[in-house]
């Protein structure tokens, strides 16, 4: 939207404690009415330099603290919580992907062992296999008819 924004409004948005940038984005962009972007005061920003020298004593970048505190964490928490290495990342992944499975460990081993691939092992046991046979009996090859 392309609104004239006066130089007296850009002064009496000053007055108040708004920048031209804030007034631009909010007429301009965000569609504001003239009369509440010059009036409402922005929102005040919170100061975390005492939390992000903490944050940096412990390992921890302003990025990774600033997207914590964003997901909800306590800034204390935030700023002192030691960041996963690699390994504790895969092993939080493959923990939640076995609390997701359907059916226990060995069964996954046994279909990897025997080369069975897991469309077919859900399909048998839909078909009412057990789920130790489904797993283990090889694939059979397709033939063509001749």
């Amino acid at each position: 939207m392309n609104v004239y924004i006066t130089p007296e409004e850009y002064e009496a948005a000053a007055a108040r404690g708004i920048s031209r940038k804030t007034l631009n984005l909010r007429v301009r962009i965000y569609g504001w009415p003239k009369d509440r972007a010059l009036t409402e005061p922005p929102q005040p920003r919170t100061d975390w330099s005492e939390w992000y020298a903490i944050a940096e004593q412990n390992g921890i970048s302003h990025g990774t603290f600033r997207a914590r505190v964003r997901k909800g964490w306590s800034p204390q928490r935030a700023a002192v919580e030691p960041v996963w290495t690699m390994q504790q990342k895969v092993a939080n992944m493959q923990a939640r992907r076995n609390k997701r499975r359907k059916y226990p460990p060995k069964i996954y081993e046994l279909m990897r062992k025997s080369g069975v691939n897991y469309y077919t092992f859900a399909t048998r046991v839909r078909n009412g296999w057990p789920p130790e046979q489904a797993a283990t009996a090889k694939p059979s090859r397709y033939r063509a008819k001749g």
